[in-house]
């Protein structure tokens, strides 16, 4: 005897029955939506069922995946635990696999797969019928009604509760999912339509669209980490320019760019033959003031002695001053480490003004990464992030970087205004270089995908709207 999904129309039916089921129906949904919260909606709809048909007890089942978990009881408390009455639970669990109404003993005869339904009858004695709950095709519960005695159902009155139930179950089905967590009841709604969906042709679009669907969910709700990327060069921790300390001609350039060098190497040098010639002059020119001034403290000449003194003296201070620019003319490193900058083997003989770079030497011992990090994302970049880098020459190799400092100075590169982060590196490779380039990402704290993908075009929209009506 199967459980309808939608109330037949008997032509055969008398008037004062239809009468009587509509009372029925009427004062069950009205218990029903009365009740605050599901579970006094579900005890005062089986207490109701029991009172009207003579039942000793009716017992309410929710389906949970392919079990039934009991809900209520008549004449119980709201929220009474019934899980425990394993032998009910079997019984409507049974009804669930026939699909159909269960009666023990059957009123047309033999009864179906009913183990479970004798057993209960068994015990209390009398009579057992379970009908199945449906809702939009699908079973969602079990009502199972019990008498003891000899007072059995009678068919008339299982069918006329079949087309009962088939309108009161659905609004049961509805309270109950009302209390489901919010992801249940997504889920419920989507199994829904995708049931619906395999009726037609258009099943696949159907399941295409909700996967699309719940990947944007998840995408507008789910955190995830959000980073800020920039291209980002590396730079020796310690950097030195050299420069040249007078004006004069290269004479000899000894390293280019990407060589080793030690602390002391010799590294340019420049023309001195002029400096050379000065200083004897100034030798000279030495010489002849302090044998003056020996031959004018032997006349006893005083004022003379004073004056060629002087001179002397003078000659002296211009001597040490072309002795230390002579010095100078070799630029040797400062430290062990490489030179990154200033090719000069072409350049032997041209002039050099002073104070002009020369060569830069950087320390290989330990490196910096400098990140350019565009204007519009430099609020959400703080010291202590942490993020990685990928080079250009090491593609397949992620290192760790920290945020050591943000520059509070923007500058102009490629033509946009951006802002150069200081990172420190958290490891260590053999094969790293200064001078090297890459991308680098910086944490930015956790939102929600769709809102990192979003952030531009809404602050584009946000200004663009603010420049054309100045609304905040």
């Amino acid at each position: 005897m199967a459980a309808p999904d939608s109330l037949p129309v008997d032509s055969a039916a008398s008037p004062a029955a239809g009468v009587r089921m509509f009372e029925h129906l009427a004062a069950l949904q009205a218990r029903v939506l009365a009740a605050d919260g599901f579970a006094p909606a579900a005890c005062a709809f089986v207490t109701e069922l029991a009172e009207r048909l003579g039942c000793d007890r009716v017992s309410l089942g929710v389906r949970h995946r392919d079990a039934v978990e009991l809900v209520a009881v008549s004449h119980g408390q709201p929220g009474a635990n019934v899980a425990n009455d394993r032998e009910l639970a079997s019984a409507m669990e049974e009804t669930l696999a026939n699909g159909v109404t269960v009666c023990v003993p059957d009123c047309d005869g033999p009864s179906r797969i009913a183990a479970a339904h004798s057993g209960l009858v068994r015990r209390f004695g009398g009579s057992a019928c379970s009908i199945v709950l449906m809702h939009r095709g699908k079973a969602v519960g079990v009502i199972c009604l019990e008498r003891r005695g000899r007072n059995r159902f009678e068919r008339a009155e299982i069918e006329q509760l079949e087309h009962l139930l088939c309108l009161v179950g659905p609004v049961l089905h509805l309270r109950w999912l009302d209390e489901q967590p919010l992801g249940a009841r997504i889920a419920a709604a989507v199994r829904v339509w995708l049931a619906l969906g395999k009726q037609g042709d258009g099943y696949i679009k159907r399941l295409g669209f909700a996967a699309a669907l719940l990947l944007l969910a998840l995408a507008a709700l789910m955190p995830a980490p959000s980073y800020i990327g920039g291209r980002a060069r590396v730079e020796g921790s310690v950097q030195r320019a050299l420069v040249a300390s007078l004006e004069g001609y290269l004479q000899a350039v000894h390293v280019r760019p990407g060589d080793r060098v030690t602390s002391g190497q010799l590294l340019v040098e420049l023309a001195d033959r002029d400096l050379r010639l000065e200083q004897r002059k100034l030798v000279g020119q030495l010489d002849q003031h302090e044998n003056a001034y020996a031959h004018a403290i032997a006349r006893g000449d005083r004022a003379q002695a004073v004056v060629h003194m002087a001179r002397a003296a003078e000659a002296k201070a211009q001597l040490e001053l072309v002795g230390s620019r002579l010095e100078r003319v070799q630029i040797v490193a400062p430290f062990d480490g490489m030179v990154v900058a200033g090719d000069l083997s072409q350049s032997v003989g041209a002039p050099v003004e002073l104070g002009a770079p020369l060569v830069t030497v950087a320390s290989e011992e330990r490196f910096r990464v400098i990140v350019r990090v565009d204007e519009r994302d430099i609020a959400a970049i703080a010291p202590a992030r942490e993020g990685s880098l990928a080079l250009s020459a090491l593609p397949w190799e992620s290192l760790s970087i920290r945020v050591v400092r943000v520059s509070p100075i923007a500058v102009v590169a490629d033509g946009e205004n951006v802002f150069e982060v200081e990172a420190e590196l958290l490891g260590t490779s053999g094969e790293l270089r200064p001078g090297l380039q890459g991308v680098a990402k910086i944490e930015a704290g956790k939102r929600p995908l769709l809102a990192s993908w979003s952030r531009r075009a809404l602050d584009w929209a946000r200004l663009t709207l603010w420049s054309w009506t100045g609304w905040p």
